[in-house]
């Protein structure tokens, strides 16, 4: 009979709380289970084409559980489903879930049975494994047993019958049998796993190998140990009376095991054992396989836990009866009672046993391990695909792909591992597969997903169109071809798709909803949308509704619709599905919860600790939180743990890096996700932000050209950071062209529309800039502060300062806490000749509580500067220098205040202490600080200060006219004209200033002619300047020229400017001069 269960073992569950309430003997009443809902021919969903032949002969009586047959028809092979009991809550379903997914990976070894598959199936958990055509341990020995053995009602060995079984083998062959079982332990130690319920029951006889076969490792202690109540578990045994126990109370919760195998350390808790404790219970094995019995006998007048743990505690095991003395030796240590004098491990005792049997026989012989074949690594892989092991999985598809190269399989199972990390070589992968099998609908369904994931929906409707004519009888084929029809918009092809899925495969295929849902909410129809789902998530038992649903919701940014979808069904089944987790916990990052949603993915990644993406948005729920060092530290932890990243981990990596202004490391993560998804524009854009945020503008550009040179397809945020970079480097056309681009993509962003207007102002198109700002507005789009504030720049760039004034206004309705916007208001009004306004506005917003910057205060400062108030102009300068202490232009504006204040002298103190702290002046510090010496009569300190600032503008007019004025002040007029000829000579553009002191300086040589040509100059810039033209008086009458002097003064004042009394005074000496003459 084939069989894959403890069968003679049957478990009970008590409802006492203590399992003194349990006695030896006691008739135990069962807690029935739920009826298991599988019906025969059945379709099972762990495999592509099986079916459900029923449960085993014997199966429904097991411990563990019941024991199921299956049979995958497209390979021709039987499998052995057990369904476990007591998994009844989601921490046990947990725990249950990882030990059968580190089950899965031991994978293949000739001493265990294989597991290849965990699901959840109609709410119950299923372990799928190899079929053993044989019994248990003690039987494998033998097809037949002697005519004259006697069975219990149980249908177990008595001592009796054991004896005479088991009296025929050589202690060779006993040796044989030991040594397997040893090579199968070491093995699964070798991969971390212990058993803790080694027992014959669980070593079974596969006739086909002809060798043992272990089964449950780690099972008991992962269905019982979270269970919330001490539970006993007895095991109908007419031979041992055993019990398997699960957490007691008096500080027993935690133990698991059966009594007759248990080490003592084992009735303390599992916490206490290790190898050794599975070395104990092989000890009581080999005496009971030897020997006929067990080495302990039990007395009835003790409850069992306590009568089994004083009988491993207390009595020693000496000697093995009618046993060979080397091996009794070894079974005597194997049952020590202390764990250190027990074989370390399996490993060494198998060589002692090896030793023994090579001292018997002369040799030793054991069957090689198998070596792999290209299909089986490839089952492996793909059973490790099912646990999201991808990690695993890709290392045995690529050993499968190299023995067999145009394995169609091995290339789907490799390009599904890749998906996430390294698409191209999925994609690449699957082009190669489909020159082996161009006609395979798997492989060109695949190709299409990896078309989809890159967001090239034609390419994946195309894909997705073919497979679907290959093979119509797979539901996902249909739905993927929604899929692409609603990211193309095709509606109504979309709904006749979904229609034809629904009558071929029925209203109840789930897989259908997800699609549906997306349908509605493209479409408007939530009506009909929670019409139809409300009834399917009534039944939904493993969550793919409530999954459907809520990624479908999340499609459309309703946050808050799945905090009510999933809040409520999370709490009731906190196990059920990792996935479920992540996308509640990106729902309430969309409503700034982050709190909640980090330990919504701190609850997924319990369930999936090895996922990337997981792990990528637990980064990004870090940073967004505030917690950007905390996220870089997880992220660094998690790469150390050998784990895969993929490109969507380096990108929240990188920037949670950008948040601590870390833009090297910002650079180099993006640098990692290109490598694995060259194409990406988000990944792209961020490099080009890292680069440009890091000062290597021109990186940014090198980089962001070449991208777009291998033909990658840019999107809006990709165009605005190389418009950034850009505007950098001062390249405001290119700036403006860019930010066009990302305009095209997205004509309602107002990031982009405030960057284009900012573009086109500093490109010196003020006009071209508001046209745009007017228009984009006419269309309706629903401008930010940013896009405000460049506007009214621009509106100031043609001196509309009262619509700039009203632009800030509009910014600050939006941000009423941003500075640099109060600022430019000030500036607006200041400009706009409404200076109280201005300081009254900027004290009302003060007195708000806001943060003023330094641009804040210059501002609030030069306001008080138009009304004469210099000491509040010097002290808003003050403030401004607390912010920005090196900041030159505002040092020259405190040095500006105080020489107006008349405090020249602590104007030069304040001037020479700032740059005795080693910050670097500008022009215009070193102009006002020229100013204050000349103010102070010291005209050689002046020109040396006006000479430093011509160092730095050798163009500005200001400048070169105070070191005109300085050198004539100094008297040295010969060196002020030379160097005032010398500037015009290098084509630099006087002001009227620059003429006026020019003249001056001619004047102070006797040299009228030029002083008059001077002043000519100065009055075709500032005609209506009485200062200029009392000067031009006065250089025409000196040069003997009164009339000519009188005519010019009756000529300007005709033109009706106003005289000064320095005007009136030149006319007047000019008509006594023409008197006298």
């Amino acid at each position: 009979m084939t069989n894959n269960t403890d069968v003679h073992d049957v478990t009970y569950i008590t409802e006492a709380t203590n399992i003194h309430d349990v006695t030896q003997g006691d008739k135990v009443p069962a807690i029935l289970e739920p009826e298991i809902p599988f019906s025969v021919g059945e379709k099972v969903p762990a495999f592509e084409d099986a079916v459900y032949l029923g449960i085993l002969p014997g199966g429904e009586r097991g411990g563990f559980g019941t024991v199921h047959k299956i049979e995958n028809r497209k390979e021709h092979t039987l499998y052995a489903m057990k369904v476990p009991k007591h998994v009844n809550n989601d921490v046990a379903r947990i725990r249950f879930r990882h030990e059968a997914e580190r089950l899965v990976s031991l994978g293949t070894h000739r001493n265990l049975v294989r597991v290849v598959h965990y699901t959840d199936w109609k709410q119950h958990p299923c372990l799928f494994m190899e079929f053993i055509d044989g019994p248990r341990f003690e039987q494998g020995f033998r097809r037949t047993y002697n005519a004259t053995s006697t069975m219990t009602a149980t249908n177990k060995f008595t001592p009796a019958n054991r004896t005479d079984a088991w009296s025929q083998l050589a202690t060779p062959e006993y040796l044989r049998a030991f040594i397997e079982v040893c090579n199968g332990m070491a093995y699964a130690y070798a991969q971390g796993i212990l058993h803790l319920d080694l027992k014959p029951a669980n070593i079974l006889w596969d006739y086909n190998a002809g060798v043992p076969k272990i089964i449950d490792f780690g099972l008991t202690q992962a269905l019982f140990a979270a269970d919330t109540d001490a539970q006993a578990m007895p095991a109908s045994d007419a031979y041992t009376q055993c019990f398997t126990v699960i957490g007691a109370d008096g500080g027993r919760r935690g133990i698991a095991g059966t009594f007759p195998y248990m080490a003592p350390e084992q009735f303390i808790g599992l916490s206490a054992c290790d190898t050794r404790s599975d070395i104990y219970a092989f000890g009581v094995v080999m005496y009971e396989m030897v020997t006929g019995r067990l080495p302990f006998t039990p007395t009835t007048n003790t409850e069992p836990f306590t009568n089994w743990r004083q009988l491993h505690t207390n009595k020693l095991v000496e000697q093995v009866p009618n046993c060979d003395p080397k091996l009794a030796a070894i079974i005597c240590r194997c049952l020590h009672k202390k764990p250190l004098e027990r074989y370390p491990g399996f490993a060494e005792l198998g060589e002692a046993l090896q030793t023994l049997y090579l001292e018997q026989v002369g040799y030793y012989h054991l069957m090689e391990e198998r070596t792999e074949t290209a299909d089986s690594l490839q089952e492996r892989a793909a059973t490790l695909l099912n646990l999201r092991q991808l990690k695993e999985a890709e290392c045995l598809a690529r050993k499968a792909l190299q023995l067999k190269p145009k394995h169609i399989q091995t290339h789907l199972t490799l390009a599904k591992c890749l998906r996430d990390i390294k698409p191209l070589e999925a994609q690449t992968l699957m082009e190669q597969a489909l020159k082996y099998a161009p006609e395979n609908a798997d492989v060109i369904s695949m190709l299409g997903d990896l078309h989809f994931d890159a967001k090239r929906w034609e390419q994946a409707a195309a894909c997705m169109l073919q497979s679907w004519e290959l093979n119509q009888d797979l539901v996902i084929h249909w739905s993927n071809r929604v899929h692409c029809a609603l990211k193309l918009g095709r509606y109504e092809e979309a709904r006749l798709i979904l229609e034809a899925a629904w009558e071929r495969f029925g209203r109840d295929e789930a897989s259908l909803y997800e699609v549906w849902a997306n349908y509605c909410l493209a479409q408007n129809r939530q009506e009909d949308l929670w019409q139809t789902m409300v009834p399917q998530l009534a039944i939904d038992w493993d969550g793919s509704t409530h999954f459907a649903l809520a990624n479908a919701l999340y499609q459309q940014q309703m946050y808050a619709e799945i905090d009510k979808l999933l809040a409520p069904y999370l709490a009731k089944h906190p196990g059920i599905n990792d996935g479920l987790w992540n996308l509640y916990a990106l729902a309430l990052l969309g409503l700034e919860r982050h709190e909640e949603a980090i330990k919504s993915l701190q609850r997924a990644r319990e369930l999936r600790p090895e996922d990337t993406f997981l792990a990528g948005n637990l980064i990004y729920a870090l940073q967004q939180a505030g917690q950007a060092t905390a996220a870089i530290e997880f992220a660094d932890e998690w790469l150390a743990q050998d784990h895969t990243p993929n490109a969507h981990f380096w990108n929240w990596k990188g920037l949670a890096h950008n948040q601590l202004g870390q833009y090297e490391q910002y650079a180099a993560c993006h640098r990692e996700a290109l490598k694995l998804e060259p194409g990406e524009a988000v990944y792209a854009g961020n490099l080009v932000a890292a680069l440009q945020q890091a000062n290597q503008a021109t990186a940014a550009i090198e980089f962001a050209d070449a991208w777009l040179a291998q033909d990658h397809t840019p999107h809006a945020p990709f165009w605005n950071q190389k418009g950034i970079a850009h505007n950098k480097l001062g390249q405001h056309e290119q700036y403006a062209a860019c930010h066009r681009e990302a305009l095209k993509l997205e004509p309602g962003e107002a990031v982009y529309a405030g960057n284009l207007v900012q573009a086109l102002q500093q490109a010196n198109q003020a006009t071209a800039a508001l046209e745009f700002a007017d228009e984009w507005l006419a269309q309706g789009h629903t401008p930010h502060a940013h896009f405000w504030n460049h506007k009214g720049l621009a509106h100031s760039q043609l001196g509309q300062h009262e619509q700039d004034a009203a632009c800030h206004r509009e910014a600050l309705k939006l941000q009423p806490g941003n500075a640099t916007y109060a600022g430019n208001l000030v500036s607006a009004l200041w400009q706009a000749n409404q200076t109280t306004t201005a300081i009254e506005f900027a004290d009302a917003w003060l007195a708000q509580g806001h943060t003023p910057n330094a641009y804040f205060w210059n501002w609030k400062g030069l306001a008080h500067n138009q009304l004469g108030q210099y000491e509040q102009y010097a002290a808003c300068h003050r403030e401004a220098l607390k912010l920005q202490p090196g900041n030159a232009t505002y040092a020259g504006n405190l040095v500006d205040a105080l020489k107006k204040a008349g405090q020249a002298t602590a104007a030069i103190e304040f001037a020479d202490a700032w740059l005795a702290q080693d910050h670097t002046p500008n022009a215009y510090f070193g102009n006002q600080k020229g100013i204050a010496h000349n103010r102070l009569g010291q005209h050689e300190q002046a020109a040396t200060c006006y000479r430093k600032a011509l160092e730095l503008e050798p163009g500005n007019a200001w400048f070169a006219g105070n070191l005109v004025y300085a050198l004539k002040q100094a008297n040295q007029a010969t060196i002020a004209i030379e160097f005032a000829d010398e500037w015009l000579a290098q084509g630099h553009a006087p002001h009227a200033p620059f003429w006026n002191h020019k003249g001056l300086a001619h004047n102070q040589l006797g040299q009228y002619e030029q002083y008059a040509s001077c002043c000519r100059e100065a009055l075709k810039l500032e005609p209506g300047n009485a200062d200029y033209a009392g000067n031009l008086i006065a250089a025409l009458r000196q040069a003997g020229q009164a009339t000519a002097a009188i005519e010019f003064a009756d000529e300007w004042l005709a033109q009706g400017y106003e005289p000064n009394e320095y005007f009136k005074d030149q006319l007047q000496q000019a008509r006594s001069q023409l008197a006298i003459e």
